[in-house]
């Protein structure tokens, strides 16, 4: 019996780390390299084809490699004003990406999350749901919103009600010649 329940947890320990880790296909372009980013010490980081500058961490976490805190859930109506009230980096202007801004940041050679870590460290490939600045209206309903899943890279839908994770963007401005 011993036996039984000793390897049963170790296949729940095998299973967990498969889950957590990034799997990506050497024949698939990845579109997403490090080169497209520039890094900055203040823990955002600008997306040099989209021109957009994202937060590194999830909104509930800090740090160089996002790994002090946790992430914060909200329902989307307190997410949006997560988003507005946001001062990340000393920058004030900042909000909740639609679908096309995270299908920018899909790296399609990945899953597990699909995401490029090096640049947006610590994305859980599970129960991985962030809001979009969208509500869903294919449906005809006002009460559903649009989520992003960096498990695949696919969008999602939910009740606004429901609780998800928050990413912060911003427009950066074209520098004057």
């Amino acid at each position: 019996m011993r036996v039984l329940i000793l390897s049963y947890f170790l296949s729940l320990l095998a299973v967990t780390n498969v889950a957590a880790q990034q799997t990506c296909l050497d024949y698939i372009l990845n579109d997403v390299p490090d080169a497209r980013y520039v890094v900055h010490d203040d823990a955002t980081v600008t997306d040099t084809l989209t021109g957009l500058m994202w937060a590194r961490c999830t909104v509930g976490r800090s740090g160089n490699n996002c790994m002090t805190g946790e992430d914060a859930k909200f329902d989307w109506q307190a997410a949006l004003q997560a988003a507005d009230d946001a001062d990340w980096a000393n920058y004030r202007d900042w909000r909740i990406p639609n679908v096309n801004e995270y299908r920018s940041l899909v790296n399609y050679s990945c899953r597990s999350p699909s995401i490029n870590l090096t640049v947006f460290p610590n994305v859980q490939s599970r129960n991985n749901f962030y809001w979009t600045a969208e509500i869903d209206t294919l449906g005809g309903r006002d009460d559903i919103a649009l989520l992003f899943d960096f498990l695949d890279g696919i969008q999602n839908a939910n009740f606004r009600t429901g609780q998800a994770k928050v990413m912060l963007v911003r427009d950066v401005p074209e520098a004057s010649p």
